[in-house]
């Protein structure tokens, strides 16, 4: 009998951070699918913290339809927008 592919799981942990405020700063992102594991991050000279903790969490759409469902921010702030927003 024929049986559906699954994928693995996938998982979004997304940290950003920001000397001065504004200032510059960067972000962090580890993308888990399956056994698989991708690092991802980037910088700017003049930002904000709050920019750096969203944009990773912006920007997981590009590595995959999934990684929305496990996304894992470290601040609330993220967390409550995804909440008010339902992206």
């Amino acid at each position: 009998m024929w049986a559906p592919v699954s994928s693995p799981p996938v998982q979004l942990w997304t940290d950003g951070a920001c000397a001065g405020n504004p200032g510059p700063g960067g972000w962090a992102a580890l993308l888990i699918m399956g056994t698989d594991e991708q690092m991802l991050s980037g910088d700017e000279d003049h930002t904000t913290n709050n920019r750096m903790e969203l944009l990773p969490d912006r920007r997981r759409r590009r590595w995959g339809p999934d990684a929305k469902a496990g996304s894992t921010p470290d601040i609330a702030f993220v967390v409550g927008r995804a909440v008010l927003r339902q992206d």
